[in-house]
């Protein structure tokens, strides 16, 4: 584990090397964004705090001091500030969160699913292997990353998995998605 926190740290020391850190007032008010019970923030907050946005979210996720849902939204959040150093966290993430089946640990790994939505085909056979999950959470938002991703190559496994899903919310994103596939991709 303090290899993997050493080496999410080097990542989020490099971005920060090749952005501008935030400043005191922006973390201030990613701060009050990532606390907030009834607003969860959105694209234009979060890019809005500007350049080295990633490494402060990457900091904030990885803090075990910062409170479950501030870490959960600062996973979630990453999906709009995409980097190098996002995308290595977010992989990381996903691999220590595989075999969760409940608790945070689930809500972590689902949220990490959707944050690589940017990553687009890099992120196909991620989201494509979490189809499967035990987790019906987890299998809900894999489905819905797939269907944001706009990969006709998803097409195959959600067709299975409308087949084969017993749980309705799974169901009705795998259905979202499959009708997603069928829309022009928004570029």
């Amino acid at each position: 584990m303090k290899r993997i926190c050493s080496v999410l740290a080097s990542l989020a020391l490099l971005s920060v090397a090749a952005h501008a850190a935030p400043s005191q007032r922006e973390l201030a008010r990613l701060d009050r964004l990532l606390a907030g019970v009834e607003h969860v923030p959105g694209a234009d907050e979060i890019r809005r705090l500007g350049p080295g946005t990633d490494a402060a979210l990457i900091t904030y996720a990885s803090d075990a001091r910062a409170s479950r849902l501030r870490r959960l939204r600062a996973v979630a959040a990453l999906r709009f500030v995409p980097s190098i150093a996002a995308h290595a966290f977010l992989d990381q993430l996903v691999a220590e969160r595989a075999k969760a089946t409940d608790g945070a640990d689930v809500l972590d790994l689902a949220a990490a699913l959707g944050a690589l939505i940017p990553y687009g085909h890099d992120a196909l056979a991620t989201e494509l292997r979490y189809l499967t999950h035990a987790s019906a959470d987890v299998r809900q938002a894999a489905a819905a990353a797939l269907g944001q991703l706009h990969e006709p190559d998803a097409r195959g496994a959600l067709a299975a998995r409308l087949i084969a899903e017993r749980d309705a919310g799974v169901h009705v994103a795998v259905e979202r998605a499959l009708h997603e596939l069928d829309r022009p991709a928004a570029r």
